[in-house]
């Protein structure tokens, strides 16, 4: 079977960094603007010559941020309510054979940016920031405009939409140039066909402002802004390259290292090993070649090994990781694999505030006092000698083996929370304790919100759980602000359930 290699050749910056409140289709929403800026080796003006005589571009672009999940031949649009299956050749899912997309984009302007870096300014964009762009050709009205066209079961952009309600104390938060483009997120209803609650609180990204909203009686008001900015999700890894030396071509994983600032490098075998030290450092090695990889344990290279999920018992070399998906890899997992060989703590996520990442050995003693009166799933009565020994204990065996643990919260380098899940629960059960002096000051909601988003992105997870105590207000406030709502409960504790995760499967 022929195949061919698409690789990006540019990224899209849009004002919304998850999936949830994007259009379902192009050019919905025109008050929606991106920029295209195209990546170094296709940074040349002369690759966009004449098309400033065009007022419109189709743009081929990939479903980055799709889960693992394999397409079916039948999928239920959104615009069905869920309960109707149409073949996925008949639909726009995002899972199909080929993750493409493809887009009509009003062309708005040209510009020059900081790199000298050739941008093309767009409306109507559906596409979530650093979406990768494959390709870009003119439209043609004549050849590509078909007034008569049947548009089959879906609706028409004229005659869908609801109501908009954004009273003046929030939408006067939001710049002028942003404001057209809330309206029409809203206006376009970006819930799930199949979900009817009045009472359900949405909260959406947008422009750098989370959007919380309800819907009733086909009007979608909006009861909060805050003008906090989205998390930002692209950590700051300690892994800054991975060496791909393998038979089978990975370009999707190229595609998502390069969002989060990571190297991605496919040298020959001889190359690799003929490499300056100083190209392995902050490296870490992906191959399937058995010679490449004893080389590299014996360098101290961190390295994972490929091989097919039915050639992991006969394996003959001593690899601690094995991984038989590359192209399934995300980047957390990758620092994880790195960090582990390294021997350093792995990164999970930061905010502009502080960083979340795994807790060294060195730093346990000023952790006691927090996990003596924190953590809901860490409840003990151990002296600090004893539970310091047990710390040390659990930093080496589930940092190692286990996607479940709980983190350090810093701020400029001092350690000011912990938070994390407990190993081991389904649903997750997550937790989280900050120092008293850092309390009330939005530590603890920008922390669960990482949470919530390492569990839909990392650990797969539909929901997550919370045990509070009844008399601890502040953090029933925070639970309820992140979307969870109280399941049931006990002598003493709330349980509380349903964290609007954003990316579960």
């Amino acid at each position: 079977m022929d195949e061919i290699t698409l690789r990006p050749i540019a990224y899209i910056k849009t004002d919304l960094p998850d999936k949830f409140g994007v259009p379902r289709q192009s050019g919905l929403a025109d008050g929606l603007v991106g920029r295209i800026v195209f990546e170094k080796e296709f940074n040349d003006p002369e690759m966009i010559r004449g098309l400033t005589g065009f007022s419109h571009i189709w743009v081929l672009w990939g479903f980055s941020r799709n889960r693992k999940r394999d397409y079916t031949a039948t999928v239920r649009p959104p615009r069905l309510g869920g309960n109707i299956r149409m073949g996925v050749f008949a639909t726009r899912s995002p899972y199909r054979p080929n993750p493409i997309g493809l887009s009509s984009l009003k062309i708005l302007g040209y510009e020059d940016g900081k790199n000298g870096n050739v941008i093309i300014k767009v409306a109507g964009v559906d596409m979530v920031d650093n979406t990768p762009i494959y390709d870009i050709k003119p439209y043609i009205p004549y050849a590509d405009s078909h007034p008569d066209a049947k548009s089959g079961f879906s609706v028409s952009g004229e005659e869908a939409g609801i109501g908009v309600e954004i009273p003046n104390n929030f939408l006067n938060l939001i710049p002028e140039d942003k404001r057209k483009g809330l309206f029409q997120i809203l206006k376009e209803d970006p819930r799930p066909a199949y979900i009817e609650d009045s009472d359900r609180v949405y909260k959406m990204t947008y422009a750098g402002f989370t959007v919380s909203f309800t819907v009733n009686n086909s009007t979608a008001k909006v009861v909060d802004i805050k003008a906090e900015g989205p998390l930002v999700k692209r950590n700051v890894y300690n892994l800054k390259r991975v060496i791909y030396v393998a038979e089978k071509k990975c370009e999707s994983l190229s595609a998502g290292l390069g969002l989060f600032g990571i190297e991605f490098v496919c040298p020959a075998a001889e190359e690799f090993i003929n490499k300056d030290a100083s190209f392995w450092n902050k490296s870490l090695l992906l191959t399937d070649k058995e010679d490449i990889f004893i080389f590299a344990e014996k360098t101290g290279i961190p390295t994972a090994f490929i091989c097919d999920e039915n050639s992991i018992d006969g394996l003959k070399v001593p690899a601690h990781f094995v991984v038989s998906a590359p192209e399934e890899l995300t980047p957390a997992y990758l620092e994880k694999i790195y960090c582990t060989q390294a021997k350093l703590p792995a990164v999970i996520a930061f905010s502009e505030d502080f960083v979340l990442r795994e807790i060294k050995k060195s730093e346990i003693k000023d952790c006691v006092g927090l996990f003596k009166e924190g953590l809901p799933f860490f409840e003990t009565e151990d002296s600090a000698e004893d539970l310091s020994a047990k710390l040390e204990a659990y930093i080496d065996n589930v940092y190692t083996f286990y996607e479940y643990a709980f983190w350090g919260l810093y701020k400029s380098g001092k350690l000011i929370g912990i938070a994390g899940f407990k190993e081991g629960s389904l649903p997750p059960e997550a937790g989280y304790a900050i120092i008293p002096e850092m309390r009330r000051k939005g530590f603890a909601t920008k922390a669960l919100l990482m949470l919530i988003d390492y569990a839909g992105e990392e650990l797969l997870a539909k929901e997550i759980r919370l045990r509070i105590k009844k008399d601890n207000t502040p953090s029933v406030k925070v639970a309820e602000k992140c979307g969870f709502s109280i399941i049931s409960e006990n002598d003493g504790e709330y349980i509380f359930g349903n964290g609007a995760i954003k990316n579960g499967n």
